[in-house]
């Protein structure tokens, strides 16, 4: 497969963290793509579109293979909608 371009030097790492609502019965990585294989179209906020946990979550997505229904969150941080309770993932 021809590139049009090419890796040349790690400048930047983004740390990301997972966070989901205490309703939501996974207590591990593992146990939230089971359920989002099972119940596909669950909702997961993000504070910024375009921002890198919009991208991480998008990357997430196709490396797990799942569903889930990207949920711009308009309050600043994008974490309130999950301690809310206003988000199902």
């Amino acid at each position: 497969m021809k590139r049009d371009i090419a890796p040349v030097a790690l400048v930047a790492t983004q740390p990301f963290v997972t966070a989901v609502n205490a309703g939501v019965p996974a207590k591990s990585v593992a146990e939230l793509i089971q359920l989002a294989k099972k119940e596909p179209g669950r909702s997961a906020t993000v504070p910024r579109v375009g921002g890198a946990s919009h991208l991480g979550t998008a990357m997430f997505r196709a490396l797990a293979g799942i569903d889930i229904v990207h949920v711009p969150y308009k309050a600043p941080g994008g974490r309130h909608g999950l301690i809310a309770t206003r988000s199902r993932c």
